[in-house]
């Protein structure tokens, strides 16, 4: 049974955020030589250009208004997020909440783009409901 495009690029996120929780986990675990801390802190980024690989499949199979939809859900992503990080940022500086480096708060970032996503592509998908 093959998979579908979609769940390829499902699977190939989700392993990608496993690698990066396990090489997070080694690295901290065991005191290992300069070249292999490199390979160890990139090797979750393999999956993620076969995600990114996988999506632009999708986005190139769908009709024009799917695209559209999808399209728009991604600026508002990306959107999102920037303000996301602008308000943390700005709470962090004013001390409201506790400073986060950027390897603690890059997961955040991720989820935070990708449920901006997922809302842009809904608020613009009722559009043409």
């Amino acid at each position: 049974m093959s998979l579908s495009t979609r769940n390829q690029a499902a699977l190939w996120a989700i392993g990608s955020g496993i690698l990066a929780v396990a090489s997070g986990a080694l690295l901290q675990a065991i005191d290992w030589s300069p070249a292999m801390r490199v390979l160890l802190s990139i090797i979750p980024v393999v999956p993620m250009l076969w995600h990114c690989v996988l999506a632009v499949r999708l986005i190139r199979l769908m009709d024009e208004l799917q695209a559209r939809i999808q399209l728009e859900g991604a600026v508002y992503g990306l959107l999102g997020t920037a303000v996301f990080t602008m308000t943390a940022g700005l709470l962090m500086k004013g001390q409201v909440i506790p400073a986060v480096t950027l390897a603690q708060g890059w997961p955040w970032l991720w989820i935070a783009t990708f449920l901006f996503w997922c809302a842009g592509s809904r608020l613009a998908g009722q559009r043409y409901r």
